[in-house]
C-alpha cells in the first residue's frame, strides 16, 4: 500500500510538472510573430521578437516605383541587401500589418538590448555600449542589421557598402526635409542616431503594427 501511494504522488507531480511546462510554452508562444510572405510580390522574411516588439530580420526588397534602388544598380545586391528608399518611398513600403518604425519604437528596440533611457535620447554615436554589436549579422539579438551602404544625391551616389547600415525612422528630425535614422557600423559597437534628408537612400525594417 504504501509503495502504491508512493508511485501515486510520483505520478501526480511528474503530470503537474508537464502541465506547468506547457503552459508556460502556450503563454511564451507568439502566434502573430512568425515568418511573414509578402502578397505583393511573394517575398519572405523571417522574423524576430525583441523585448515585445516583432522586427523583419532581413532588409525590406519590396520595389517602391522611382523611390527605391538597388545598391549600385546591380540586382543581386537587392537580393542579399535588400533595397535603399528615400524617405518618401520607405514610408509607404511595409506590407500591410507592418510599418516604419518611429524614432521611439527604435528606442525600445535598444533599450531592450540594454541601452539606458538618457543614452537612448541623445544624438550621435555616443549611445549606450555595444547594441550596435548586437543587432548586426550574427549579433545574439537576431535582428540581423546588414551593413547595406546607402544612395545619396551626388555624382558618386552610391557609398558604404559592407561598412555601414543606415535604416530610416517615420519620425521627422530638426527640419522638416529631414527623418530619423540609426546606423550600424564594422568598426563601432554602438547605434548612431541623427537625422538625414529625406532624398538619402537608405535600408527599411519593418515593425509589426
Amino acid at each position: 500500500m504504501k509503495n502504491f501511494l508512493t508511485l501515486s504522488v510520483i505520478i501526480v507531480t511528474m503530470v503537474a510538472i508537464t502541465v506547468t511546462s506547457c503552459k508556460k510554452k502556450d503563454d511564451n508562444q507568439d502566434e502573430t510573430c512568425v515568418q511573414i510572405t509578402d502578397s505583393r510580390d511573394n517575398q519572405t522574411y523571417p522574423v524576430v521578437k525583441i523585448g515585445d516588439q516583432c522586427w523583419m530580420a532581413k532588409n525590406l526588397n519590396y520595389e517602391v516605383a522611382n523611390n527605391s534602388w538597388c545598391y549600385n544598380t546591380t540586382a543581386s545586391n537587392c537580393t542579399n541587401y535588400g533595397r535603399l528608399y528615400n524617405w518618401t518611398g520607405a514610408s509607404s513600403a511595409c506590407p500591410s500589418g507592418w510599418h516604419l518604425p518611429t524614432d521611439a519604437e527604435w528606442k525600445t528596440l535598444e533599450i531592450t538590448l540594454g541601452m539606458s533611457q538618457t543614452d537612448a535620447n541623445l544624438d550621435g554615436w555616443e549611445r549606450g555600449t555595444d547594441q550596435g554589436t548586437k543587432l548586426k549579422a550574427n549579433g545574439s539579438s537576431g535582428f540581423n542589421a546588414l551593413l547595406s551602404g546607402l544612395r545619396n544625391t551626388t555624382n558618386s551616389p552610391y557609398a558604404d557598402l559592407s561598412t555601414n547600415g543606415y535604416f530610416w525612422t517615420s519620425t521627422v528630425g530638426l527640419a522638416s526635409t529631414k527623418y530619423y535614422r540609426r546606423t550600424v557600423s564594422s568598426s563601432e559597437a554602438r547605434v548612431f542616431r541623427g537625422d538625414m534628408h529625406k532624398d538619402y537612400g537608405f535600408s527599411v525594417r519593418c515593425l509589426l503594427n
